[in-house]
Parts: C-alpha cells; structure tokens; sequence
C-alpha cells in the first residue's frame, strides 16, 4: 500500500508541475503601469521553461540565486532553475521584442 500511495504521490506532483502558468504582462508604452505578480515554483533539480509571445530582449533577475538563460535556437523561451537549495524569494522581470514586461 504505500508503494501505490507514493506513486500516486509522485505522479500528481509531476502533473502539477506541467501545469502552465498564465504570465501577466504590462504594456511598457501604455501610462497604465499595474503591479501583476505571480509566483514561480522553481528548485534546484529540474529546470522550468517559460515561452514568451515574442523575442525576450532583457532579463533581470532579483538575485544571483536563480539561474536564468534563453533556450539555445529560439528567441521566446527562458529556462529558469534554483542556483542554490533553499534560497530566499526573489523577483525575475522579462522584456520582449513586443515591448511587454512580465
């Protein structure tokens, strides 16, 4: 019994992991700047990819805790992944081509 329990356990964790997160975003060129955060779920073992819209232009992230690189022959995904176990919230702003913050 608990091998199933684990395994069932295991299996809905991967799922909510796949999951895809609906970023919001914010017209730099609009005067109507509103503050839309959303949490990223990102450890040290796995590796989370974000497709933008269009071609990110700009990454900044909050501390040197998190790994951020562009997906090797495309322009619009961004691979993220913990640098350290356990580390601190912290903040991860992208720019695209589109001229859109996220």
């Amino acid at each position: 019994m608990k091998r199933l329990l684990f395994y069932v356990s295991i299996h809905l964790s991967l799922w909510a992991a796949a999951q895809p997160y609906e970023i919001p975003e914010v017209d730099l060129a609009s005067d109507k700047a509103t503050n839309k955060v959303i949490k990223l779920d990102v450890c040290y073992s796995k590796t989370t990819h974000i497709v933008f819209p269009s071609a990110i232009v700009s990454i900044d992230r909050g501390s040197g805790n998190i790994l951020v690189e562009k997906a090797d022959g495309v322009e619009n995904v961004l691979k993220v992944k913990a640098g350290t176990k356990g580390f601190d919230e912290t903040s991860l702003a992208v720019i695209t081509s589109g001229n859109k913050l996220y």
